[in-house]
């Protein structure tokens, strides 16, 4: 949040949650960390997601996509609001997995 008010730019991981938030991933439930959502409630910075992918040993590249529209939607609560975000948070996970399905790796199980 610091870093928000800084207009710094940071990066999320999107992890592995310890709360009972279960969202699809993949076409099933799945423990997904609502904290993203939570912070752009708080701050409403633009999101720009980013990923790392292998080409071959020792070189990568950085994969920019375009900004996420993230428009407030009044007639949900908060909770109702991080539900709806984190989801969508899912479904631009799995679009980049999609891609090059042979380089995701997850150490944990979302799906337990």
């Amino acid at each position: 949040v610091a870093a928000f008010a800084k207009g710094e730019i940071i990066g999320f991981v999107m992890d592995q949650a310890r709360n009972d938030l279960k969202l699809p991933f993949f076409g099933r439930p799945a423990k997904t960390n609502g904290s993203l959502a939570a912070l752009v409630l708080k701050k409403d910075p633009p999101l720009v997601p980013a990923f790392i992918v292998r080409d071959k040993p020792f070189q990568h590249r950085l994969i920019f996509m375009p900004e996420l529209p993230m428009a407030k939607d009044e007639s949900l609560d908060k909770a109702q609001q991080i539900e709806k975000w984190t989801a969508y948070f899912n479904t631009v996970v799995e679009q980049m997995v999609r891609q090059a399905p042979e380089q995701y790796f997850w150490l944990h199980n979302r799906w337990k």
